[in-house]
């Protein structure tokens, strides 16, 4: 991956992450749960795009096509979405 990738997935997942922290700062959690909630937020975080990065290569070596492809065909319920 070059470091504009990285970069741009670092900058989305703390963005997403800053989002979290907002929405669980507006409820009333004690220490426990927030530490709780934290942990399962970081992990998450770290797992879910090396998991997708995973998936994403066997696919591509599986059924030996482009990433472009896979990225209309799975956008395609996206814009389905938005046309209807």
């Amino acid at each position: 991956m070059n470091i504009i990738l990285i970069f741009i997935i670092a900058i989305s997942l703390s963005m997403d992450a800053f989002s979290l922290s907002l929405a669980y700062g507006t409820i009333n959690l004690n220490k426990k749960e927030i530490n709780i909630l934290s942990i399962i937020v970081g992990i998450y975080h770290f797992f879910m795009p090396i998991l997708g990065m995973f998936i994403g290569t066997f696919i591509t070596n599986f059924i030996h096509v482009g990433e472009n492809i896979i990225s209309i065909i799975k956008s395609c319920p996206i814009f389905i979405y938005f046309i209807i």
